[in-house]
């Protein structure tokens, strides 16, 4: 069964960079990564080039009738991804978020993905958008929120936001998943060098970690030199990881 990891949390606070070194932590595992920013970071991080294709590129065609099969969808889908290795692919949404897709064009889309994704370990998902929460199951959903050290202090928690709703942004740390998925984790991520180096928790944080409904899972220091940066970030990331019970 296929993993969602879905990589959430505001602007500016690493999620591309985290999701770029779950590549290296599980060099060995099957793993989609799925672009939801329409500039494509991610995406242009692995490859350095603009993705040739991606699922807003499809939606159109589907809404054109041009896939009517099973069979001309799985070629669609295979035809957005581009391998990063001999073990993970990249795709690129290519969808923003006040996009309106009818009825049918979402049931094809959540056809071809779940049968795309099945041949993966895990899919990991930089960024929230409302498309991915009608094609994830949230019960095979773990989102793991990256939060700097000052977002500790005024976190009032995860919010879950209607995805027919298109004014709700990630800068409203809108989460467009429902609470029936399975695990919720927060990931600390020491961005700056000034920062204080002891944690404070808001009252609604530590409230949730006592009531078990979110886990903090570790805090990634600040790292001086960018020539060992992603080889540090790796190392400090997996053992974080780890605690989330991923198979390694």
């Amino acid at each position: 069964m296929t993993t969602f990891l879905l990589v959430h949390g505001p602007k500016d606070s690493g999620k591309t960079t985290v999701a770029l070194s779950i590549a290296g932590c599980f060099w060995h595992k099957k793993i989609l990564f799925i672009d939801t920013d329409p500039t494509n970071p991610l995406f242009s991080q692995f490859t350095q080039e603009q993705p040739p294709l991606s699922l807003g590129n499809l939606a159109l065609k589907i809404a054109e009738k041009a896939y009517t099969s099973v069979e001309q969808l799985d070629w669609a889908f295979s035809e957005l991804a581009v391998p990063v290795s001999e073990t993970q692919d990249v795709f690129a949404l290519g969808v923003h978020n006040d996009w309106d897709f009818q009825p049918f064009i979402i049931e094809k889309l959540q056809t071809g993905f779940h049968r795309f994704c099945k041949d993966y370990d895990y899919c990991v998902i930089d960024g929230s958008h409302p498309l991915m929460a009608l094609l994830c199951h949230p019960q095979d959903v773990i989102c793991l929120e990256i939060l700097t050290e000052a977002a500790l202090e005024s976190w009032q928690g995860t919010v879950f936001s209607d995805p027919k709703i298109p004014d709700n942004t990630e800068s409203q740390q809108g989460l467009f998943f429902s609470a029936a998925i399975i695990q919720y984790a927060i990931l600390v991520n020491k961005v700056h060098s000034d920062t204080k180096s002891s944690l404070a928790y808001s009252k609604v944080l530590n409230s949730a970690i006592l009531h078990s409904q979110t886990k903090l899972i570790g805090k990634i220091p600040f790292f001086n030199s960018s020539l060992t940066f992603n080889n540090e970030f790796e190392i400090a990331l997996e053992p974080c990881l780890q605690r989330l019970n991923l198979q390694f």
